[in-house]
């Protein structure tokens, strides 16, 4: 019997006790035929995260001398892990069940047609969370940025992630999200690996939409599923966050829309949607937030305007 070779990709970035729970998980895993290759990635956390992993059997811990972003970090992973049959994206704020690597790869091996899985979310409350994506599209950007797809879900379908499925039936999608997202690693000869131009959000999106280009599948299991606590550590940064959220979204937007779908979607970024958003939080009892929305966006003005200067030298 051949021995199936997982790797499994954990990013991490003071992620405190989550790390070292979502490896305790990890170790539970009951396995038969697999052989695990476990890496962690550190983007220069400066909290106490790693302290216990180095006493982890066969964990390869890599130290980034400073933070690389998510999609760039991820690849220093996949490049370790090329010799494997599958890699999975693993986030540090997650439990696996006991269970839950084995279902995995017998579900990849049994259905070879599938290249990205994912699975069912459980949030602290045991209820389940949204996990899947749609590929985006200008329409589902102009929903978000205008409130339609927040005041009619169900009419104005938002442009990532997909809040209107029934998450308790598999079924195939555009994306699964990076918290828990199995790969065949074949795939990897096909597109690559992720585009390190996206320092954080929407580099799954786009590494999915390319697997979908040559018709390679996605699937979400939900008889496979995790604990998920969502947020991460980016829950301390919100202004940065939101930054690189919208930073992303106008990269994907440039890799993959036509010239006029481009043009749009920088006029309602920079200059519709920061009315719209500051509207709803004054509405939302939500004012506290503004200032770290106007630094979000101050932010990301003062990017585009370094990258354009950089651009035309």
């Amino acid at each position: 019997m051949k021995t199936t070779i997982l790797s499994i990709i954990i990013v991490n970035w003071n992620s405190g006790n989550q790390l070292r729970e979502c490896l305790a998980s990890v170790n539970r895993s009951k396995i038969y035929g697999i052989k695990l290759n476990l890496i962690v990635i550190d983007n220069a956390s400066s909290d106490n995260s790693l302290d216990d992993c180095y006493t982890i059997q066969g964990i390869n811990i890599i130290k980034n001398e400073r933070n690389l972003g998510f999609a760039a970090s991820c690849n220093i992973g996949f490049k370790l892990s090329e010799k494997s049959d599958f890699t999975l994206l693993l986030n540090p704020d997650t439990v696996i069940g006991e269970g839950t690597l084995q279902e995995s790869i017998d579900y990849m091996i049994a259905n070879p047609h599938i290249s990205i899985l994912g699975c069912k979310h459980l949030d602290i409350h045991g209820h389940v969370s949204a996990s899947c994506a749609r590929s985006p599209k200008l329409i589902n950007f102009v929903w978000d940025i205008l409130g339609f797809s927040k005041a009619l879900p169900s009419i104005f379908l938002g442009a990532t992630i997909m809040y209107e499925k029934d998450y308790n039936k598999s079924m195939y999608v555009d994306q699964v999200i990076g918290a828990y997202m199995m790969i065949n690693n074949e795939l990897f000869e096909r597109i690559g690996y992720f585009d390190e131009r996206f320092f954080v959000y929407f580099e799954e999106a786009d590494f999915s939409y390319r697997a979908k280009l040559i018709e390679k599948k996605t699937f979400y299991n939900a008889d496979i599923s995790i604990f998920h606590k969502g947020g991460g550590t980016s829950e301390n940064v919100k202004a940065k966050r939101l930054f690189y959220s919208l930073n992303s979204r106008l990269l994907y937007g440039f890799k993959h829309f036509n010239i006029i779908e481009k043009i749009v979607l920088v006029i309602i970024t920079l200059f519709i949607e920061p009315i719209t958003r500051f509207i709803f939080l004054l509405i939302s009892s939500k004012s506290k937030e503004i200032p770290e929305a106007l630094q979000a966006y101050l932010y990301l003005y003062s990017t585009l305007i370094l990258r354009e200067k950089k651009h035309f030298g």
